[in-house]
């Protein structure tokens, strides 16, 4: 499933886009209202604050909140993928309180940044496709033998790092796997 690379991409545009029109709006209201000021016409000030310089600045503060949560999503799918999924681990090595950690999983999900997962509040884990990242995950199924006998067939397993959220793990050699956080397919 791309909806969590889908949803990060989008976040990360609509950041990007919020950024730039608030920078446009605020430096042109900016400019305006010096030009405006300078020439001693304080009454039509109002206008460009209220219209272009306020706006721009609301704008550049939104683009930043989502830029710096996408970084933070980033960070946390590098802890899960190393298999901390304690809530209070992830608070630590992030610099973070548990429960800013946990409203801002929580929020991520919400916006689907991540595939599948839910937060676990009695355990206190954020818990991915109803996987625990400290008690592991499903091992991909050993494919039967070349004429229909038992696995006896050495597995080769090669390291990955999703392209859609920066995961990393393992999969079976030759077969597409779908990364454990975001849903990506991995090649």
């Amino acid at each position: 499933m791309k909806t969590s690379r889908v949803a990060v991409g989008f976040s990360t545009i609509v950041g990007k886009i919020f950024s730039i029109v608030g920078f446009t709006l605020a430096g042109l209201g900016a400019l305006v209202l010096i030009v405006d000021l300078a020439e001693g016409h304080i009454d039509s000030t109002a206008p460009y604050l209220f219209g272009m310089l306020i706006p721009g600045i609301l704008l550049i503060i939104q683009g930043g909140r989502i830029k710096r949560r996408i970084r933070r999503f980033r960070a946390y799918v590098a802890l899960i993928a190393s298999g901390m999924d304690s809530i209070d681990a992830i608070a630590i090595s992030t610099g973070r309180a548990a429960p800013f950690v946990v409203k801002d999983l929580e929020t991520m999900i919400r916006k689907r940044y991540f595939s599948e997962a839910s937060i676990d509040h009695s355990a206190n884990r954020i818990v991915i496709g109803g996987h625990s990242a400290s008690h592991g995950f499903d091992a991909p199924p050993v494919p039967p033998g070349p004429h229909g006998g038992g696995g006896h067939e050495q597995v080769i397993m090669d390291a990955y790092s999703c392209p859609g959220c920066g995961a990393s793990g393992t999969k079976q050699r030759g077969m597409i796997a779908t990364c454990e956080y975001c849903g990506s397919s991995i090649k």
